[in-house]
């Protein structure tokens, strides 16, 4: 029986980018603190005044970082492409199965004369296969929340009827995000507000370690 490769392989590609991204993102911050910190040292400085820093680093990462992630997920996948196939199909199993569990549930829960129980008005009605979706979208949510461990994700696959491989995915998919999110709001304020972009640089390598940890993670 053929042993699946260890998270740390599967997802080699992804995990060297994000590392490199959290060492760029250090960078593009100490291109902003460092001026700052030798203009406050200086004798007789005035601390309030305007110091000259150099952004171009952090432009560059926020534009590039979410094609860099991108590039390297698709990378692993080609390079595991058998992996990637059974991963996909365990995944849209375990969509297909939640989706048929919903209607059924939908179905008990109609009203004695047969029509479904009334829906808040104003409030978008969830089909069964929204909740579908749903369902590792919040598991994932959960995992970055707290410790991110493989008895975690297992946990919480049983908890939300949900494939480990969808929780992972979808865990790295929403770091990813949240990562180039931080560094996109950074570049929009650097200008005005540059310590403020630097601290989102910095915010965003938290994200960047929970993608990697959790793309390490064997479940």
């Amino acid at each position: 029986m053929h042993a699946p490769p260890a998270g740390r392989r599967r997802n080699a590609q992804l995990i060297a980018a994000a590392a490199c991204i959290i060492g760029d993102c250090a960078q593009a911050a100490g291109d902003i603190y460092g001026p700052i910190a030798a203009h406050i040292s200086v004798p007789d400085a005035d601390p309030d005044g305007p110091v000259v820093v150099s952004g171009r680093h952090l432009t560059v990462l926020a534009a590039t970082a979410p094609a860099r992630l991108d590039r390297a997920r698709q990378l692993d996948r080609t390079a595991w492409a058998a992996e990637a196939s059974a991963e996909d199909q365990d995944q849209a199993a375990a969509h297909a199965e939640r989706a048929v569990l919903a209607e059924a549930a939908a179905v008990l829960d109609m009203e004695p004369a047969g029509e479904p129980a009334a829906w808040p008005a104003g409030v978008p009605e969830i089909t069964p296969a929204h909740g579908a979706a749903m369902a590792p979208i919040a598991a994932a949510e959960e995992l970055l929340a707290d410790d991110i461990t493989a008895e975690r994700v297992q946990l919480l696959a049983q908890e939300h009827d949900a494939h480990a491989g969808e929780i992972i995915a979808e865990a790295i998919t929403q770091a990813s995000a949240c990562a180039c999110l931080a560094l996109d709001q950074a570049r929009d304020i650097l200008t005005t507000d540059p310590s403020a972009a630097a601290e989102l640089a910095i915010a965003a390598t938290r994200h960047l370690a929970d993608l990697v940890t959790v793309a390490s993670i064997d479940a």
